[in-house]
């Protein structure tokens, strides 16, 4: 079920109960998806992720290389994700990471639990492919906002890198800085921010 702010502001708080708020749903450019409240945390509080699979040219995962055609049209973050942790799962890089710490936080994500009420997020979270990623660095201030209103201030898009799940190539992988929109490639031994996002047909509350 979604919800505008207006909507979700306008309702009464025993109806807001029956609900849980795992996200936001974004529509541009005749694209939707979810967006997470939330920035992917671990166990031990550590922000940032490594990418994982350095040295692996994952089987199943197209390269892009800078100007390959259709870059900045990828829209396939579960596809993407179902393939690095089917791929990298238990398997040590050449540089020492084990799996594929930034896909796995994405799909180990919980918007929210609240067992006492039987009510549970269980969404298909995933890493998001370039393109979404994109689209969320040039609505950032949009979705700030309403984040801001629905979830607090501490939820916000940060101004770091965030990793997609877009591979460049076997020891790189495609990242967007939120600070400026840009786009670029980063080791997939280096450290960025996990933001999942779920399709609107794998939304299941």
């Amino acid at each position: 079920v979604f919800f505008t702010a207006s909507e979700w502001n306008s309702m009464s708080a025993n109806n807001r109960s029956k609900y849980i708020r795992v996200g936001i749903r974004v529509r541009a450019e005749c694209r939707q998806f979810i967006i997470a409240k939330s920035d992917c945390i671990d166990a031990g509080g550590a922000k940032t992720f490594k990418w994982g699979g350095y040295g692996t040219d994952i089987r199943g995962l197209k390269n892009y290389g800078n100007g390959n055609q259709g870059l900045y049209d990828t829209f396939d973050g579960k596809e993407n994700t179902d393939v690095i942790i089917e791929t990298l799962a238990g398997v040590k890089d050449t540089l020492g990471t084990v799996g594929a710490p930034a896909a796995e936080a994405a799909r180990a994500y919980r918007g929210c639990t609240l067992e006492s009420d039987g009510i549970e997020d269980t969404t298909v979270w995933n890493l998001p492919a370039l393109g979404e990623l994109m689209l969320i660095a040039k609505y950032k201030k949009e979705i700030n906002e309403l984040a801001t209103s629905m979830f607090g201030s501490q939820n916000i898009i940060t101004t770091d890198w965030y990793w997609s799940s877009t591979e460049y190539d076997a020891s790189s992988a495609w990242s967007v800085s939120m600070s400026n929109g840009y786009v670029n490639t980063n080791t997939k031994n280096s450290a960025g921010r996990v933001r999942p996002v779920s399709a609107i047909d794998s939304l299941s509350l």
